[in-house]
């Protein structure tokens, strides 16, 4: 069975496609053209992507960017969906499903549910599956912030994201939960039990990296 990643790689070149460069996604500031090239430029030139993180490499990465733009929309799109070049380090064996997994299914959401009159896609119980584990792995990271314990509960299990005094549980399929702790909230679907004060915090907590 080909890989959620791989999965999500072609599924989303083909939204880039059927929407158009111009479309809104859920990333501030970007349309589809820039969160495309957000996406090429993070597997194949590391040394733009730092500019993410590093304010002084941000001129560099920006015409890095400029640069890449010229080549066109439909050119870039089939980039991506050809996936990393050799010398990327995104090439090598499992680099794709663990680097990218989360990375293209929460984009990919990012795509989708920006448009007018969308609806949430329904995962299989395998993927549900991937998404349950990584989250419960790795999504703690995104609710750092946080100044109350966090409980997610999902058709998957219950599990503690993180510890406190007092804890506020957050309900929803596993995508939605992502899609909120990774800082996505009003276009998250989610179910909030706990004391009113608690949940206030945690709804007025900018979570994300």
């Amino acid at each position: 069975m080909t890989s959620l990643a791989k999965r999500e790689r072609f599924a989303m070149a083909q939204t880039f496609r059927n929407l158009g460069p111009d479309a809104p996604t859920l990333c501030e500031g970007w349309n589809a053209f820039d969160l495309l090239l957000h996406l090429i430029i993070r597997e194949n030139r590391p040394d733009a992507a730092a500019g993410i993180v590093i304010p002084g490499m941000k001129n560099y990465a920006n015409k890095i960017k400029e640069g890449l733009k010229l080549k066109g929309f439909e050119t870039l799109v089939q980039e991506f969906e050809n996936g990393p070049r050799n010398l990327s380090i995104f090439s090598l064996p499992g680099v794709d499903d663990l680097a990218n997994t989360i990375e293209f299914v929460i984009h990919h959401e990012d795509l989708l549910r920006a448009q007018a009159n969308s609806s949430p896609r329904v995962f299989s119980a395998e993927d549900k599956k991937i998404l349950w584990k990584g989250f419960t792995k790795t999504g703690k990271f995104f609710l750092f912030k946080a100044k109350v314990g966090v409980i997610a509960k999902s058709d998957q299990g219950t599990y503690t994201m993180k510890s406190g005094n007092s804890c506020v549980t957050i309900e929803g399929d596993v995508i939605d939960l992502w899609l909120y702790t990774y800082g996505r909230k009003t276009a998250a679907n989610i179910k909030f039990d706990g004391e009113e004060k608690s949940i206030k915090i945690l709804q007025e907590t900018k979570l994300g990296i």
